[in-house]
């Protein structure tokens, strides 16, 4: 069995993606989030919101809130306030991990 680790700005590809890796048997290691999609507080939510609704059991970290060089810049515009489209329903707003 392989195992990963997942570095994400926690959108809706990511969440597949990990969906996905454990539908193979692969096991995740941890997960770390950074802001990208939408602001890290968001990501934050939408990962742990993702965890408790699919059951995911591995660990959440939370990493940058900004990137290192430039401005900030978001994918809300886009995406949405959550950072994630949806066409009506959303994950639960996880709020902080425990």
């Amino acid at each position: 069995m392989s195992t990963f680790w997942v570095d994400t700005d926690f959108g809706f590809d990511d969440l597949w993606a990990i969906l996905v890796l454990r539908e193979l048997g692969a096991q995740v290691a941890g997960i770390s989030l950074v802001a990208g999609n939408a602001p890290l507080a968001r990501v934050v939510s939408n990962a742990t919101g993702a965890r408790r609704t699919y059951g995911i059991d591995a660990p959440i970290y939370a990493g940058a809130d900004r990137p290192l060089v430039r401005d900030a810049e978001t994918a809300e515009r886009i995406l949405g306030p959550r950072g994630m489209q949806s066409r009506g329903q959303h994950l639960p707003d996880g709020g902080p991990w425990s």
